[in-house]
């Protein structure tokens, strides 16, 4: 199996701690976006979107995150992603909540505070302020879960709170006050403390080099 994707790319993120909690053996091939590797036609073979992340195995391809993710649970079988079907639901309510509402505002602000300088295009303001705004909304439904919860369903770690972690990760980048969600940042440090967490990344964006003052 291989996992194509980038580093600062938290969906790419998702799909390797993923496979990293259920001890998937998969080989990572970075795809360097600046340089339009996304856009080639060796790379479009295997994701006709032009994006990462993609996963490939022999003949077979598979793009979106949240695909990739749930194959590769599918194919190591346990409780991370239940087989019993109100449980996996409550889990894939989770997946969904995080990509739909967790990750698409991070990312809004992410682009326009960080990626879109770096590139030279215009800052989307509304975009940004959105993002900002349904996450001041969005991130107390995940606080509240996590009050009577260790784990997002529960006290065992599943692939809804892989997917959660990777939506989240970025909030310091984005100067996002975790500090002001102590359920969710107990959680955060819980995982992050965890090995399968650690043989990604230390944190996110821990490849950028050092940044001179």
């Amino acid at each position: 199996m291989k996992l194509y994707g980038h580093f600062l790319s938290a969906p790419s993120n998702k799909t390797r701690l993923a496979a990293t909690a259920v001890g998937q053996d998969f080989d990572y091939v970075h795809v360097e976006l600046s340089k339009g590797e996304h856009k080639v036609p060796d790379h479009l073979r295997i994701n006709p979107v032009g994006k990462v992340p993609a996963l490939q195995e022999g003949d077979f391809c598979l793009f979106e995150s949240d695909a990739i993710t749930r194959y590769i649970a599918n194919k190591n079988p346990s409780d991370f992603y239940p087989q019993e079907i109100k449980a996996r639901a409550q889990v894939d309510q989770w997946i969904d909540f995080s990509s739909k509402h967790i990750l698409a505002n991070v990312g809004k602000v992410l682009f326009n505070k960080f990626f879109a300088p770096t590139m030279g295009v215009p800052v989307d303001e509304q975009s940004m302020a959105d993002g900002e705004k349904f996450l001041k909304q969005y991130m107390p439904i995940v606080e509240k879960q996590l009050e009577s919860h260790s784990m997002l369903t529960g006290d065992k770690l599943t692939l809804a709170d892989v997917s959660m972690i990777a939506a989240m990760d970025p909030l310091e980048m984005i100067g996002f006050e975790v500090s002001a969600y102590p359920n969710i940042k107990q959680w955060r440090d819980g995982i992050r403390s965890q090995d399968f967490y650690q043989k990604v990344h230390k944190h996110y964006a821990a490849d950028l080099p050092p940044q001179n003052d």
